[in-house]
């Protein structure tokens, strides 16, 4: 046999057992673990029995294709070699110096660092209402609030983004929104500045491990930050460093291996008990969503309501049996401790909460990528209580209004109407007409009318706006419907800021008594 056979003998039986490895490995049961997360189901096991022969060859090769052994090791081994050995980012993340990951899948973080897509004014208007609204909120139940932003990766570390990152640079989402709630009278604490300082002394994002959330170390740092913060409010949320340690943790990456990482770790977590079922209407939470009570054995007095994201809520803290998901050492101040999702709040849930129990003090926290709570102010009381709160310049609608700035067509108020504490607008057709007077619209370029009104039908009212020489039209116009019975409302304009705006107020298309109530006891607690 010539040397040209045996080397191409010896090349066929090396090919044939490498390609015959995972198939071998599988059948004798001593397949790896996958490593990479799959973003699909899997293929279920053969049901050979319920199948014609025929169908076997395909069920069998789709089987093996998503369970051979190394299956997952050889996807990361690709991702790798995109990533890393052609410098080529995949849709996943983004590779930047220095070999770090920035994540670029769910919730993006490079692009709104670049600017690439600016939040629009009324997001950012929407934002800074729900949160004023909430403040105004607790703080007419005597409660103090505070409110933490987080800033991503990408954010804290910008020198270790790629180099053609420079290349398209405009104002991130994270500077809109600090640039916001910052001069407002929010109470309002940004984290940049303080993890910035700290940056050169300790990692506070990992190089490619859970690079969407920050780590260990950063917990740390936002714990005693927001510790002295509150406690102005009770001594009790003073910063206790012996409530927990920095652990290093070796941690898995899927496709790029481990990575030693700052894991926090309480201490005497057996202090604390799970009471979530005194919720109202609810169950043990099943995910780290879910709202979740916990009751410390060791303290008598105080309560924290902590609203975060994943970013307090299920990283770098080791699990507790008691829990579902990770909770700040902040819950070791206090005798009851309620974590929930930012996004869980409304003001019946609030409500029921305050049933149960009363906190010492609110927190509420959310990281750059998620842009905040969006649709917090589709609550119209919140928007009133945020607008109020704001000093926005506005017209409230209330039963001692003063009569003699506001002139009415079609319609008249009447103050001893058989409405009891109301004024009532008692209106002779179907277009009744209200003229406010003017307002000079704030820093946002908004003005605003608000109010709790009892319509005699189902209707709708509008805010008919014009500046300067305009007249009112159908295209300077707001409307909410209204339904018969009560209603709260509340009608905002955009114009240019510091400008003059003229308003028309049509309460309703129906005619009958329109009677204007006091607003909720929370809005004129908020007013004085």
């Amino acid at each position: 046999m010539s040397l040209k056979k045996i080397s191409n003998l010896f090349f066929c039986f090396c090919f044939c057992g490498i390609m015959l490895i995972p198939l071998t490995v599988k059948l004798i049961g001593l397949a790896p673990t996958p490593v990479v997360g799959e973003n699909r189901p899997l293929a279920s096991s053969p049901a050979w029995f319920n199948q014609k022969i025929r169908k076997w060859p395909s069920i069998l090769d789709s089987w093996f294709n998503d369970h051979l052994a190394f299956r997952s090791h050889l996807l990361g081994l690709y991702i790798r070699y995109w990533e890393k050995g052609l410098d080529a980012p995949v849709k996943v993340n983004v590779t930047g110096r220095k070999n770090e990951m920035f994540m670029q899948h769910i919730s993006p973080t490079v692009t709104p660092y670049l600017g690439v897509h600016p939040l629009s004014k009324e997001h950012l208007v929407n934002l800074k209402l729900g949160y004023a609204g909430t403040q105004a909120w607790f703080q007419s139940h005597g409660i103090p609030y505070l409110l933490v932003s987080i800033p991503d990766k990408t954010t804290l570390y910008p020198e270790w983004l790629p180099f053609w990152a420079a290349w398209k640079k405009g104002q991130s989402r994270y500077q809109q929104i600090v640039d916001v709630l910052s001069k407002s009278d929010i109470e309002y604490l940004d984290m940049l500045p303080v993890l910035a300082k700290q940056k050169s002394s300790m990692r506070l994002y990992n190089i490619w491990f859970d690079v969407c959330h920050w780590n260990g170390n950063a917990l740390s740092i936002a714990y005693q930050t927001i510790g002295r913060r509150i406690s102005k409010w009770s001594p009790a949320f003073t910063p206790r460093p012996e409530f927990y340690s920095i652990v290093p943790t070796d941690a898995y990456r899927y496709q790029y291996g481990s990575e030693t990482v700052p894991y926090l770790r309480l201490q005497h977590p057996d202090l604390l008990e799970n009471h979530s079922n005194l919720l109202p209407g609810e169950e043990a939470p099943k995910n780290w969503m879910g709202p979740l009570l916990l009751i410390n054995k060791n303290q008598e007095k105080h309560g924290l309501w902590f609203m975060s994201d994943s970013y307090f809520s299920m990283t770098h803290t080791e699990q507790l049996p008691q829990c579902v998901g990770s909770i700040s050492p902040l819950a070791l101040h206090v005798q009851a401790f309620l974590r929930t999702h930012y996004n869980r709040f409304s003001l019946t849930f609030a409500n029921d909460v305050l049933n149960i129990f009363r906190p010492t003090v609110v927190v509420e926290a959310f990281v750059e990528r998620s842009q905040g709570a969006r649709t917090r102010a589709n609550d119209p009381l919140i928007r009133i209580l945020g607008d109020i709160f704001l000093k926005t310049p506005s017209h409230i609608l209330k039963p001692d209004m003063d009569l003699a700035t506001v002139k009415t067509v079609n319609a008249e108020f009447n103050r001893k109407s058989e409405a009891e504490n109301a004024l009532t607008l008692i209106a002779e057709n179907k277009d009744p007409i209200i003229l406010l007077p003017s307002l000079k619209a704030d820093n946002d370029g908004r003005v605003a009318v608000m109010g709790h009104i009892q319509a005699p039908g189902n209707t709708a009212i509008q805010l008919f706006y014009a500046q300067k020489d305009q007249g009112f039209s159908g295209d300077r116009v707001v409307t909410q419907p209204l339904k018969k019975g009560t209603n709260l409302i509340h009608l905002h304009v955009s114009v240019t800021p510091g400008e003059w705006v003229k308003l028309r107020l049509d309460p309703g298309g129906v005619p009958g008594d329109y009677h204007f109530l006091a607003l909720p006891e929370a809005a004129t607690r908020t007013a004085g």
